[in-house]
């Protein structure tokens, strides 16, 4: 079906005044549209925008807790190197004792097999000085046996006779401590 158009010029003022109100309310029906459109298109960026928003600041919140993280792994990775140095320090310290103690080991067993050889010096020498001494309270006896049997009888053996130009030397030394005493 073919629209009718009916020209403006044979309309009479009537109708154009109601041509005119229902222009003007189809207009305001298309304007409310177009707003109502606009709106909800305005809502839904605003909508879009803050959820948006509350993505951002959610992950700025989430890098600001890496970086705090981070701050706190360097600061106990720096802790950690300190203490790695110390210890590092102390081990070299430990294995130049050790070195020390490696090297003194010889020594010690030197010192103590010095010590071993000094004690059996010291055992001999005391046993030395009880023979001297028994060989001493031996000669004394023999020489006063065969001091007393020289002075009384004249035609004695000459092994048993004190000479002292031909007596030992141990007899000797033994006759001038017992002058000296």
């Amino acid at each position: 079906m073919a629209k009718r158009t009916i020209s403006v010029t044979k309309l009479t003022p009537v109708q154009l005044q109601q041509r005119l109100i229902y222009t003007q309310s189809e207009l305001a029906k298309y304007k409310h549209q177009v707003e109502r459109y606009q709106n909800d298109y305005y809502y839904g960026l605003i909508d879009e925008l803050k959820a948006k928003n509350e993505q951002l600041i959610q992950q700025n919140e989430d890098l600001n807790n890496q970086v705090a993280l981070l701050k706190e792994e360097r600061s106990l990775r720096e802790k950690l190197q300190q203490e790695n140095e110390k210890l590092a320090a102390e081990r070299q310290k430990l294995e130049q004792q050790l070195t020390d103690q490696d090297s003194f080991q010889p020594l010690q067993a030197k010192k103590e097999q010095l010590e071993t050889e000094v004690a059996e010096a010291a055992q001999q020498l005391t046993d030395l000085k009880k023979e001297l001494e028994r060989l001493t309270n031996d000669e004394e006896s023999s020489i006063e046996e065969s001091a007393i049997p020289a002075e009384t009888n004249e035609d004695s053996s000459p092994a048993l006779s004190v000479d002292h130009g031909e007596s030992s030397w141990f007899v000797r030394n033994l006759s001038e401590k017992k002058k000296k005493r």
